[in-house]
């Protein structure tokens, strides 16, 4: 399968990956840089746009997107579009609801945010939980890019150790990422995006020309004469991966505490050289993000349709993306060289992000604040550094130890199902410190049993509802399942959080002193309420024309797409910020949602 030209082209783009990732770690730590630490950390606070956008998009579409969605789509289907559609709701969140205070208070780490709202306490448990999700994440990074090479390399005849293959990905990506800092992990994510853009692109393009597959029409039609169709959005409520209801409540909270409040995304954005250079990076990645749901989980389930077709039984859904590489691309034309570049420039745009955000939390938060107060810029890039050294040899012992690399599991949702066991806790945290205009008014407030009930209620729902289960009425299976989706348990756990911090914040009302005065309810203007409540009419209404009036979904969708764009007009409107409207970033959010919409609505 692999010839020459291909490992050529591989190397080809490793190199260059190398030298941007060594020209920017060269500029960050010339003399005229001095070392500084907001340098290192948040790139001397002078990002533009593009790079944002680049680096937003790099960080989040890792190994998860090219390898664990397709094979999401291959096994389930384009309900996984979700995962994509639902973060255009939390882009917003973060551009106009959680950016605006960040910036304005002059953050390095979200952890300073609830140490200011609420005291050292909640700051420090913020730090240390990211830090083991990053660990998490970083172990399952390395992970599912050792398996996926192994399986490519072997498929050409090249043995390929998987622990090896480990060790290998995460001595690339540490060579420009300890010496770098920030900056030199957005220049390179920004070009690790053109090369998986590429990559998938073509895997994508070569997919659906397959004679099996016979284009996109072909497919759909397809889809749509089987038993089971995968192209739709609405799984049943119990459905075991994806029920709609699930997707509708649970996922959007992850949503916002993944793009709103985690760091290694948000470290991004206050990066930027201003606010509106902010808003509009991150809207342009969120156009980049559509393009996951056709160039990745769509194209798993035409490779569904492929396999069977040509007899292939049995694959596993995270083989799913290196199957479908041997079947459709053609050898000896550099392309497949093209593709295994665009994955590990997945893989290496997500882990060299999060080894520098873990080092910005530990530097910067606990080693500066508890060990050594005084410690120069110098020392602190240092100790960055060192952080990302010994996080990487962690997470790599951790991914040849503790993963199968023949596992048959959806690799994708079980590691979404093992995080969102600590976030729900952490994200009411946030949003309540959004809510409340005065800095300080809140301080002194623990919200330490939030965040820690927050796991332990959220494991003891899901022990107990399996447990249960066989002794549970009807009716409460049908709707749910005999075991507890983990969508669903975090919408229990989100609500459960936010009932106990209304509590705390009861049992202290008097010296809150609460009223509506003391609250950010810029949210409750005229003109932000009357677009918000007009969109959630045009979804409701278009929802009832597609469930009740089964209205082709095509002709909702178009109609749906034209009304959500009138919102974002009228407030261009009433409250113009610039005289030529190409330059106001509410035309780009609401193209963004426009699109969004048109493709929730025509896969309904």
């Amino acid at each position: 399968m692999i010839q020459l030209l291909d490992l050529i082209v591989f190397f080809s783009a490793l190199l260059l990956v190398l030298l941007v990732g060594w020209w920017a770690a060269r500029k960050e730590s010339s003399p005229a840089s001095g070392g500084a630490a907001d340098d290192y950390f948040l790139a001397g606070r002078s990002v533009p746009w593009w790079s944002i956008a680049g680096s937003i998009f790099g960080t989040n579409i890792s190994a998860a997107h090219m390898v664990g969605m397709l094979g999401v789509g291959y096994s389930i289907g384009f309900a996984q579009a979700h995962y994509e559609l639902g973060a255009i709701l939390a882009l917003f969140a973060l551009c106009y609801l959680f950016l605006p205070v960040y910036r304005k208070m002059g953050l390095v780490t979200l952890s300073q945010f609830l140490e200011r709202r609420y005291g050292p306490g909640a700051g420090v448990l913020y730090s240390a939980i990211m830090l083991i999700l990053i660990l998490v994440q970083l172990t399952a990074a390395f992970y599912i890019g050792s398996r996926s090479f192994v399986h490519l390399l072997g498929a050409a005849g090249i043995e390929l150790n998987y622990a090896l293959g480990v060790a290998l990905i995460a001595g690339f990506s540490s060579l420009y990422t300890i010496s770098g800092g920030l900056k030199a992990v957005i220049y390179t994510d920004v070009l690790q995006t053109v090369l998986l853009i590429i990559g998938g692109l073509i895997l994508a393009y070569f997919t659906f020309s397959h004679e099996a597959v016979g284009g996109w029409q072909s497919m759909l039609n397809r889809d749509a004469s089987a038993d089971t169709p995968r192209m739709q959005m609405m799984l049943p409520t119990d459905h075991p991966d994806l029920p709609w209801s699930g997707a509708l409540t649970g996922l959007l909270f992850l949503h916002f505490f993944y793009w709103g409040t985690n760091q290694y995304v948000v470290q991004r954005a206050l990066a930027a050289k201003s606010d509106q250079e902010a808003r509009i990076g991150v809207l342009a990645g969120g156009f980049l993000k559509l393009l996951i749901p056709f160039m990745s989980i769509a194209t798993g389930v035409a490779a569904a349709q492929l396999f069977l077709s040509e007899g292939l039984s049995g694959v596993a859904p995270d083989d799913a993306f290196p199957q479908l590489l041997a079947t459709v691309v053609p050898a000896g034309w550099g392309l497949i060289g093209m593709i295994m570049a665009g994955l590990l420039a997945a893989i290496l745009s997500t882990i060299d992000s999060m080894m520098n955000s873990a080092s910005t939390l530990a530097t910067v938060d606990l080693y500066k604040k508890y060990v050594n107060p005084e410690a120069s810029d110098r020392s602190l890039v240092f100790q960055g550094r060192m952080v990302v050294g010994g996080l990487m040899v962690l997470s790599v012992l951790m991914a040849i130890y503790s993963y199968d690399p023949e596992g048959t599991d959806n690799f994708f949702l079980t590691v979404s199902n093992l995080s969102s066991h600590f976030t729900p806790g952490i994200l009411v945290a946030f949003f309540a410190g959004i809510l409340f205009a005065e800095k300080d008014m809140v301080r002194g407030i623990s919200v330490v049993p939030v965040i820690l009930g927050a796991p332990v209620f959220s494991f003891g729902l899901e022990f107990v509802y399996n447990a249960v289960s066989p002794h549970l009425p009807g009716f409460i299976i049908e709707t749910f399942g005999p075991k507890l989706n983990f969508l669903h348990r975090v919408m229990a756990t989100v609500t459960f959080s936010a009932a106990t911090l209304a509590f705390i914040f009861w049992r202290y009302r008097s010296h809150l002193h609460l009223g509506y005065s003391r609250l950010s309810l810029d949210f409750l203007k005229s003109t932000t309420l009357l677009p918000a409540l007009f969109l959630l009419v045009v979804y409701g209404a278009s929802t009832l024309a597609l469930v009740l009036y089964d209205f082709p979904r095509f002709s909702v969708a178009l109609i749906a797409t034209g009304l959500v764009t009138l919102p974002f007009l009228w407030r261009m409107t009433v409250r113009p910020r610039d005289k030529t409207p190409w330059r106001d970033d509410r035309l780009y959010a609401g193209l963004l949602f426009s699109l969004a919409t048109f493709v929730f609505f025509r896969f309904f």
